[in-house]
């Protein structure tokens, strides 16, 4: 139904941007960009009517003169550009089409690749919102017709995608979640200006009490000109504050809505709450700000806890799977990547280090390898949602974004004689929630797992048969270079006890700023692998993990990871200690002095007697 277009728009650039005239203003989905665009449509002959909705106070009092669309070349005929207050559908010629109740114009033009009208009568923008689109006809495809019969983008907006033909979408459809249209309208009149942009605060922020506040922000440009500096007056608190944000580089101007990212400082506030934040933008360039609409307000959380996201991510693999050998990659990168940052967790599948079926997993696993990242995004543990090398790396990246509801400390110690861990979680939520079902749960982690040789311990590795695929990435080129399967393998952070989400370990009703404690003991000993056999190889390599969980959504909404000790301190705020010794082993468990390029177990000895084996890609 689609296909990525690559070059096809290029030959056109100089004949649209010549039927632009100087100071023209521009506003689309795409901002301009072409390399969005991708071929679109049933491949059938019949209407097509294509729109988008718009609304923006900043473009209140502007003109729409007219507008272009960047069309396929196909056979299509009766083209048309129009505006209305909402979508209908009427009959034009005995074929069901767009009803515009505002302007409905044939195009003047479909030449150089654009299909461009100019109104009769401008039409001036109100703060109302309106739909503006285009339509036409395929009568017939050529024989030899490949091509589908418009443009659409993959730079989304909201509303920024309806869709109506004749056959094959026979009512209004809105795919606003997949694509965009390329319409460009044409903005004119007194009101557009050549200095005008507006500082654009995110919908709401969070801050620690008595900390100077650090905002970040959207620099948009709505003027002809390219904008390098805006002057601002905020006040939040009751208390005024000024100041300029110089930009690192200028936001080019002809397309409305060009932005760019800056930062932007306040003093810090002594008493928690939720404060008005308003901002108002009141030059660009050093000149009087010209936008129509440069207040902008939002809300200012100022919190005693301002908690750290640390996302988790659940592995699920198996060493009967040959192609999980990646994700075992993956989570030795991410965890040397993120450290503390991250809660990296695997469970076992049909292998020796199978603690639970899959029944009874944490999430739903539709094969292997898979992963959960906060039990929210079901992705690839090595490339996520995308096809590039170490691709998960963005969906845990914008997770870590996010702010928690609550904050999590972790300790674990044992007790005398080492037989039992008590595991202790401290939650704080940021603010009151009164009926959601929010529980703590638990995890015992074991490192450097291993079995003997030749048994299911081995690692199946798919990639052994795939020499010179994978050379261009470097994660996976090393997996090609090995046996399958890999004897005497590794395992991290092996999951070898869940508790699942513990009902009452969280009140029902959550006071904000209130640490919330609660503990269970485990015993290592009595832990066993489905089979029934002790699953523990060594206590030295044990850690604990824990994650607060909304159960009523099944969300991770915080994670923590501690070490076991006596003094019971989390891996995060470990005391200050020295590398001692550091010697790196092949997967066959035989210390290499000089390592060169492979896979290998780096073993750290630090001067307080612990130690850490990861796996390292050299």
């Amino acid at each position: 139904m689609k296909k990525q277009i690559y070059t096809c728009l290029l030959a056109s650039l100089f004949a649209a941007s010549a039927w632009a005239q100087e100071g023209t203003l521009y506003y689309s989905s795409t901002l301009g960009d072409q390399s969005t665009y991708i071929e679109f449509g049933s491949k059938r002959a019949e209407a097509y009517d294509v729109a988008m909705f718009v609304q923006d106070s900043s473009l209140v009092g502007m003109q729409v003169m007219g507008l272009r669309v960047a069309v396929v070349d196909c056979s299509a005929t009766s083209y048309a550009g129009w505006l209305s207050s909402q979508l209908g559908i009427t009959t034009r010629d005995g074929v069901k089409r767009a009803d515009a109740d505002i302007i409905w114009q044939d195009a003047a033009s479909v030449a150089d690749g654009y299909m461009t009208v100019t109104f009769d009568e401008p039409y001036t923008i109100g703060s109302e919102g309106f739909y503006a689109g285009y339509s036409f006809i395929v009568n017939e495809l050529s024989v030899d017709l490949d091509k589908t019969p418009m443009y659409a983008a993959t730079a989304l907006s909201d509303n920024g995608f309806w869709i109506h033909g004749s056959r094959t979408f026979r009512s209004w459809r809105d795919m606003s979640d997949d694509y965009s249209t390329v319409i460009e309208l044409v903005l004119g009149g007194d009101q557009v200006h050549e200095c005008a942009a507006v500082i654009q605060p995110a919908s709401d922020y969070y801050v620690k009490r008595g900390n100077e506040v650090t905002l970040d922000v959207t620099v948009v440009n709505h003027g002809t000109q390219p904008v390098s500096s805006v002057a601002y007056a905020a006040a939040v608190a009751g208390a005024p504050h000024g100041g300029t944000l110089t930009l690192d580089e200028p936001i080019a101007a002809e397309y409305y809505g060009r932005s760019a990212q800056a930062t932007l400082t306040l003093p810090a506030i002594e008493q928690s709450g939720v404060y008005d934040l308003t901002l108002n933008t009141t030059h660009a360039n050093g000149m009087s700000n010209q936008d129509v609409n440069p207040l902008r307000t939002t809300d200012l959380h100022v919190l005693e806890l301002v908690p750290v996201k640390r996302p988790i991510i659940e592995e699920y693999t198996g060493t009967w799977c040959g192609w999980c050998v990646r994700g075992l990659v993956a989570m030795e990168e991410l965890a040397d990547i993120y450290g503390d940052d991250l809660v990296g967790v695997a469970y076992h599948n049909s292998d020796p280090m199978e603690v639970m079926t899959s029944s009874s997993y944490p999430s739903k696993v539709s094969g292997f390898p898979g992963a959960w990242v906060d039990r929210v995004h079901s992705v690839d543990p090595y490339y996520g949602y995308t096809e590039a090398p170490m691709g998960i790396m963005d969906v845990i990246d914008y997770q870590a974004t996010l702010l928690p509801e609550a904050g999590i400390d972790l300790k674990a110690v044992w007790n005398d004689d080492r037989s039992t861990i008590t595991v202790t979680s401290d939650v704080m939520f940021i603010d009151t929630y009164d009926g959601i079902d929010y529980r703590v749960g638990y995890m015992l982690l074991e490192d450097d797992m291993y079995g003997e040789a030749g048994s299911d311990w081995d690692q199946n590795n798919s990639y052994a048969s795939y020499a010179g695929r994978y050379d261009s990435d470097p994660f996976l080129k090393p997996l090609t270079e090995m046996s399958n399967p890999i004897k005497g393998y590794h395992f991290n952070d092996v999951v070898v006890y869940a508790s699942g989400n513990l009902e009452g370990s969280l009140p029902a009703d959550i006071e904000g700023n209130t640490v919330y404690s609660h503990s269970i003991t485990i015993n290592p000993d009595e832990l066993t692998n489905t089979s029934g056999d002790p699953i523990v190889q060594n206590k030295d390599k044990l850690r604990v993990a824990a994650v607060v969980v909304n159960a009523g959504t099944g969300e991770v909404v915080n994670a923590a990871r501690a070490a076991i000790g006596s003094t019971g301190v989390t891996e995060a705020n470990a005391s200050d200690k020295q590398v001692q010794q550091v010697r790196y082993y092949n997967l066959q468990g035989q210390l290499i002095s000089q390592p060169t390029a492979g896979l290998y177990i780096k073993c750290t000895r630090y001067t307080d007697g612990s130690q850490t084996a990861v796996k390292v890609i050299k």
